[in-house]
C-alpha cells in the first residue's frame, strides 16, 4: 500500500487527521477499506504515474470500479478496470490482471471496453452521460478514465425509501432517463443494459447513464454473438434471449418502462420467459394508486412482449406518457399528446412550453418561482426550490423551456434558490447573453445574486424570466 495510506481520504481524496480514519470532509470511515472488494487493486495504488486508486465503488463479473484522483488535473474521477472473474486471476506480488483460460475471450472483453469508451466519446456533449476521460493499458489489463459521479443509483434510492420512490420522484428520473436515452439513439446507438442500477440519481436531481460495455455503435436489425451480455432478467426483452433477436430503440424502452416500475411500485417485473408462459403484470396503478392511468398504461404498452405493440422509439414513449397529471387515476382527462404540442402552429405559443412542473416533482415548495414570459404573455411557471438548478433555454430537457427564439441557447442559464439567504443567483451558459432589469450583463460562467422579484431578458426583450420571492 502506498504512503498515502492513513494521510488521504480514499473517498474524497482530502486530508486525514493524524490517528483518525474518520474524513472530515466526506464523514467516510477509512477503517472499513478492507471491507471492499478482496480482489480489487490495494487502495492509493497509482496507475500510469497519474491516477491515485481510491475505495472501490463497485464490481461485477467482469470489472470493478474505483475512485480515484488524478493528479495532472487535481480532480476526482472514476475508473473502469477490466477484471473478468471467470477469465482471470490478479497476480498478489504486483496486482497485475493474468488470464488464466480463454485467452481469446480474454483479448475480446479488451476490446469491449476499448469499444465502450469509443462510444462514450462519441456522447460527450451529453450531460446525461458519463464522460470518459482517458483510456490506457497498464497491469495486463484496460482502464478507462470517467468522470466522478455524485449520486446513487436508482436501485439504492428506491432500498432507502422502504422499497419504492415516491411516484412524483419516479417519474422525473423516467422522464429525464427517456430524454437521455432519446439523445442516445438518435446517435445511433443502443444501451441494452438500461436497469436501476445503470441510472444514477445525482444531487441536482437530474440522470446520469452508466454503464455502455453492452452497447452497440450501429442499429442492427439483428443482434450478433461478439457482443455478449448478462441480461439483468427482470429488465431484458424477449429479443434479448436470442442471438438473433432483433434489437432496436424499442429494446431500450422495454427496459426502461421495466425499470420505472420497479422504482415506483417496489414490484419487479417478471421476466420475458416468465412472461411468455403466462406470469402476470399487473398495471403500474393498480398496484401504487399514485400513479396517473395515463403513465401506468404506456408504460404497459413499454413492456409488451410484441415487438409490433411496443413503442418503437423512445420519443414515441416519451409522447405516451409525459404529459402528466397529478390528479387522481379516475379523474385524469388525457391531455394533449406531445406529438401534438410539438406539431402546433407557432402562434400557439403557450403549448410549446408545456413542461414540468417541479412542484409536481416533490422537490419541496411552491414558491418562490420563476416564470418564463414570451411576448408579454406568461407561458410557463416553476416553483424554485432549495438548492435544486433550474434550467432554462431551448432544450427540451430543461425546467423553462422558450422554443420560439433561435437565439436563446440550448441551456442559456440556470437559477438556484437558497433558502438560507432567502436569494436566488443566477448563471448565465448562453452565447447571446442574458441582462438583469437592472440594465446589467451578466458575465457568462459567474453567479450573479438577485434583487427579489428580479427580470432576466434573454437574448432579446421579447423573452423574459422573471423571478419572483415570496
Amino acid at each position: 500500500m502506498a504512503d498515502y495510506n492513513g494521510t488521504v481520504c480514499a473517498e474524497c481524496f482530502g486530508h486525514l487527521k493524524p490517528n483518525d480514519p474518520i474524513c472530515p470532509n466526506c464523514n467516510f470511515n477509512n477503517a472499513t477499506l478492507n471491507n471492499y472488494v478482496s480482489n480489487g487493486l490495494e487502495p492509493f495504488t497509482l496507475l500510469d504515474s497519474r491516477y491515485l486508486l481510491g475505495r472501490v465503488l463497485g464490481a461485477g463479473g467482469f470489472g470493478i470500479t474505483y475512485a480515484a484522483f488524478d493528479k495532472y488535473c487535481n480532480q476526482r474521477c472514476a475508473i473502469k478496470e477490466y477484471f473478468p472473474l471467470h477469465l482471470a486471476t490478479r497476480n498478489p506480488m504486483n496486482g497485475d490482471v493474468v488470464p488464466m483460460k480463454r485467452p481469446e475471450s480474454y483479448e475480446q472483453g479488451l476490446l469491449q471496453l476499448e469499444a465502450e469508451a469509443g462510444l462514450l466519446s462519441k456522447l460527450q456533449s451529453c450531460k446525461s452521460i458519463v464522460s470518459v476521460k482517458n483510456f490506457f493499458h497498464s497491469k495486463g489489463t484496460a482502464y478507462m478514465v470517467m468522470e466522478f459521479i455524485d449520486g446513487r443509483n436508482l436501485k439504492a434510492v428506491a432500498q432507502r425509501s422502504g422499497g419504492k420512490m415516491p411516484y412524483p420522484e419516479a417519474y422525473n428520473c423516467l422522464l429525464r432517463s427517456a430524454l437521455a436515452l432519446s439523445e442516445v439513439h438518435r446517435n445511433n446507438i443502443l444501451h441494452r443494459d438500461v436497469s436501476p442500477e445503470n441510472l444514477m440519481l445525482m444531487n441536482d436531481g437530474s440522470i446520469k447513464l452508466i454503464d455502455f460495455g453492452a452497447s452497440k455503435s450501429v442499429f442492427l436489425q439483428e443482434s450478433d454473438n461478439n457482443n455478449p451480455i448478462l441480461l439483468k432478467l427482470s429488465y431484458a426483452p424477449p429479443e434479448q434471449y436470442s442471438k438473433t433477436g432483433k434489437q432496436g430503440s424499442w429494446t431500450d424502452v422495454y427496459s426502461l418502462a421495466c425499470t420505472f416500475y420497479r422504482i415506483a411500485t417496489g414490484a419487479l417485473v417478471p421476466t420475458a420467459s416468465e412472461r411468455s408462459n403466462g406470469a402476470p403484470v399487473p398495471p403500474a396503478h393498480t398496484i401504487a394508486n399514485d400513479i396517473p392511468l395515463k403513465v401506468s398504461l404506456a408504460v404497459q404498452q413499454a413492456m409488451e412482449l410484441d415487438i409490433s405493440k411496443r413503442y418503437l422509439t423512445m420519443d414515441a414513449f416519451i409522447a405516451a406518457f409525459s404529459d402528466y397529471s397529478n390528479t387522481p387515476t379516475s379523474d385524469i382527462d388525457s391531455p394533449p399528446t406531445f406529438n401534438n404540442i410539438i406539431g402546433d402552429k407557432l402562434n400557439k405559443v403557450k403549448s410549446l412550453f408545456k413542461k414540468i412542473d417541479l412542484g409536481k416533482m416533490g422537490f419541496g415548495p411552491k414558491q418562490p418561482t420563476a416564470t418564463l414570459v414570451v411576448d408579454g404573455a406568461d407561458v410557463q411557471t416553476i416553483p424554485l426550490a432549495d438548492g435544486i438548478v433550474a434550467t432554462v433555454g431551448r432544450n427540451k430537457a430543461c425546467n423553462l423551456v422558450c422554443m420560439s427564439d433561435t437565439r436563446i441557447s440550448r441551456e442559456h442559464c440556470r437559477l438556484i434558490y437558497h433558502a438560507d439567504t432567502q436569494n436566488v443567483t443566477v448563471i448565465d451558459d448562453s452565447a447571446n447573453g442574458t441582462m438583469v432589469s437592472d440594465g446589467t450583463w451578466l458575465r457568462r460562467g459567474e453567479r450573479t445574486v438577485l434583487n427579489s422579484d428580479a427580470e432576466l431578458q434573454m437574448a432579446s426583450s421579447n423573452n423574459i424570466v422573471r423571478v419572483v420571492l415570496k
